[in-house]
């Protein structure tokens, strides 16, 4: 019995391993299986997305082309791969796994993104194609003439989309980091640039149908004054003021009377109150009397303001905002719409309109100021009828506009205080703006009164320590070069020191064609000078503030066919946003280089 008995435990214990083995045989043949579907579900996804995300953007390109049309395709085909990879994403193992904590991160940042694509897509984009379709370029302007009640019935559907691509670019900033797989970390990346790049390109738009209509004459006709810019002779906001117009707007016709230089603003003008803070940086130069002074500041408002005054005193007439224009964004705009033919020939097309106005006027007219004058203003007056009148391809007008605003040489100021606050969300406000984040900004102002930044080539660098602290080393480097023809004569007007008294003069005793600038930095807010080398050696230099921001200034001067370097060592607080390096419009085009990490609050 005993045997017996010991047989039997052992053939239960035989099929108990069994049974043992059996149910870790199926789980293991579950857990494969499962990994298996898994798998595909994962890779399944990971292409509909990227197929999602390529959709997306020739959607968006599409909309900025006005291919109404192309867009509406590719967003429809975007909202079909995101729908799919959603799907994906939130099937039954995609479900189980996303919940394991830590091996699960990946799972639930494939579902957070595939959610906002999927909003984006559905949400955003094709909506916007519907819109986009409505305003497209050729609808929006029509013989000359913008079409402002259009713009604002589209107003409210623009400004719920822009709302709608606000809410998914939060979306997409609060994705998890996918902790240990680096495609999704890039796909995440990737998505969050994407989503908030559509974001901000709906904004302004909505932003634009809201303020463009009043500004353009929808509610009555608008008047502005409008100052043309010289490059040559650079100035906080470009260039010197050297012409003038009066821009009139009549329910989104445009018009432009009384052009004429800089020279009819001749008045005994009284000085207007910008602030103690302007008046300690500037007021030793007269530049709210004295036109030729009167943009030394890179804040835009307050030259605007400038203009405003010295227009009303001159004339009696008041306007409602000022633009500033200058002859690179003439240049697009002429590309936009073909060139124009002078009385005597003469054609001004998108190749030669700097060329004519910033150099060869002053080499045709060295001595005689009132002819010079007169050309360049017929100029500008055969431009501004072309641009004004009936536009055969507005897409490549608009095009050209956007360009020249990005490129801060277009800027406009509203005398509307809602106007005005919210241009100063976008670009052409041209302002220094009231925040904490890392900013450095070069301007550059000609103290010789010449016209020899026509010849001006620059770089400049910002770089920066990590996030530690609360402070960190900053370094902001700027290059000057002298490109004037060492073999070609130029005029005392463009070569001269005219800016300087005589006893200056002989003190200083330069070589004809030297640039003498101020070079002002405007720092981050709480930023700390430690110090200035040009050329390697240490400087003198001038302190200030502006818009709260510290100011240090020092003045070089770079001889014909040379080079100077100045490099400003700050402290500068370790604040959270991303480093801006605002390029002053001048003739010459600079690509800042920027190596400053973006902190967090």
């Amino acid at each position: 019995m005993t045997d017996d008995r010991l047989a039997d435990d052992d053939n239960e214990g035989l099929v108990g391993r069994r049974r043992l083995l059996w149910a870790v045989g199926a789980l293991l043949l579950i857990a494969v299986a499962f990994a298996g579907w898994l798998g595909f579900r994962a890779q399944e996804a990971k292409s509909h997305l990227e197929q999602a995300r390529t959709s997306a953007q020739r959607a968006k390109d599409a909309l900025l082309k006005g291919d109404a049309q192309e867009a509406s395709k590719a967003a429809d085909e975007a909202r079909a791969q995101a729908q799919s990879a959603r799907d994906a994403t939130h099937s039954v193992p995609w479900n189980i796994a996303s919940v394991v904590p830590w091996l699960g991160s990946p799972f639930k940042t494939g579902q957070q993104v595939s959610d906002v694509v999927l909003g984006l897509a559905a949400d955003v984009l094709k909506p916007a194609t519907t819109v986009g379709e409505a305003l497209s370029p050729d609808r929006l302007m029509r013989d000359g003439r913008v079409d402002v009640e259009l713009l604002r019935q589209k107003e409210p559907d623009l400004t719920k989309i822009a709302t709608d691509a606000a809410r998914l670019n939060d979306q997409a900033k609060a994705i998890r980091d996918p902790d240990y797989v680096a495609s999704l970390q890039d796909a995440r990346t990737q998505l969050q640039r994407q989503t908030s790049d559509v974001a901000t390109l709906l904004d302004n738009t909505a932003l634009a149908a809201r303020i463009a209509p009043p500004m353009m004459g929808a509610d009555g006709p608008r008047a502005y004054f409008m100052g043309f810019q010289t490059n040559a002779e650079a100035r906080g906001t470009g260039g010197l003021l050297g012409g003038f117009g009066v821009l009139h707007f009549d329910n989104g016709k445009p018009s432009v009377e009384q052009l004429g230089p800089n020279t009819e603003l001749d008045k005994n003008f009284s000085s207007i109150d910008l602030g103690p803070e302007f008046a300690e940086q500037y007021s030793f130069a007269a530049v709210t009397t004295d036109y030729r002074n009167s943009n030394l500041s890179a804040h835009f408002p307050y030259t605007a303001q400038i203009w405003k005054s010295m227009w009303v005193q001159q004339t009696g007439n008041s306007v409602d905002g000022v633009v500033a224009i200058d002859p690179i964004a003439l240049g697009y705009i002429l590309g936009a719409v073909g060139p124009v033919t002078m009385p005597d020939g003469e054609q001004v097309n998108k190749d030669n309109v700097v060329e004519l106005t910033e150099s060869t006027a002053y080499k045709r007219f060295p001595d005689d100021q009132v002819a010079r004058k007169k050309y360049l203003q017929d100029i500008a007056s055969a431009v501004v009828e072309k641009i004004t009148g009936p536009v055969e391809s507005p897409r490549a007008l608009l095009d050209a506009l956007g360009r020249a605003v990005s490129e801060g040489r277009i800027s406009v100021w509203s005398a509307t205080p809602a106007e005005q606050q919210a241009l100063e969300q976008t670009p052409l406000a041209h302002v220094i703006p009231d925040d904490a984040a890392p900013y450095a900004n070069v301007v550059l102002n000609n103290l010789g009164g010449n016209k020899m930044d026509y010849y001006l080539r620059r770089e400049i660098e910002y770089v920066a320590d990590g996030c530690e602290g609360d402070k960190r080393n900053s370094t902001i480097t700027v290059r000057l070069k002298n490109v004037a023809p060492p073999n070609e004569p130029l005029p005392d007007f463009v070569a001269g020191m005219a800016g300087l008294t005589r006893e200056l003069k002989d003190r200083i005793r330069t070589p004809k064609g030297t640039m003498l600038t101020s070079v002002r930095l405007v720092g981050t807010k709480g930023a700390t000078l430690k110090s200035v080398l040009a050329d390697g050696q240490k400087v003198p230099v001038f302190t200030g503030s502006e818009q709260g921001h510290p100011t240090f200034e020092v003045q070089v001067f770079v001889p014909p066919g040379k080079s100077g370097e100045l490099t400003f060592h700050l402290s500068e607080p370790t604040a959270p946003g991303e480093a801006r390096v605002p390029i002053q419009p001048l003739v010459d085009e600079v690509t800042p280089k920027v190596s400053v990490p973006a902190c967090s609050g």
